[in-house]
């Protein structure tokens, strides 16, 4: 099984070369060290300064419109009524040792047996 490595997060400075603006979403490789500041590498390794905080990484599920899914994302679930349902927000569970999105009540959607579970039910799992 091949797993995309890959990350998003809100840009922390303008970039008018690439067109990226301040806070807007930058995907690709995530360097740290060997940086002033945490940047994501994208395109032909440009990179660009992004707000730590809302970095996120690829969880390797696609949502029901074909979305990738990324840690910090925020979830629904619809029903086949269409009817929708928050899910909660994906993180890393250490414990699990997988990422989770529970719903408030302690339940995981993608920990532990759930990554079974998300990719059965991703044809129902919406991104906000």
């Amino acid at each position: 099984m091949s797993r995309k490595i890959k990350f998003r997060a809100r840009a922390a400075v303008n970039d008018k070369v690439n067109g990226i603006k301040k806070c807007d979403w930058v995907y690709g490789s995530f360097v740290e060290s060997g940086c002033d500041a945490p940047c994501i590498i994208f395109g032909d390794g440009e990179q660009i300064e992004i707000d730590r905080n809302t970095l996120g990484q690829f969880v390797n599920i696609l949502d029901m419109d074909g979305e990738e899914i990324y840690e910090g994302h925020e979830l629904l679930f619809c029903d086949d009524d269409g009817d929708s349902y928050p899910i909660g927000v994906v993180k890393w569970c250490d414990k699990d040792v997988a990422f989770v999105a529970c719903d408030g009540n302690g339940y995981n959607w993608f920990g532990s047996s759930g990554a079974v579970a998300a990719d059965y039910y991703s044809h129902n799992i919406k991104t906000l």
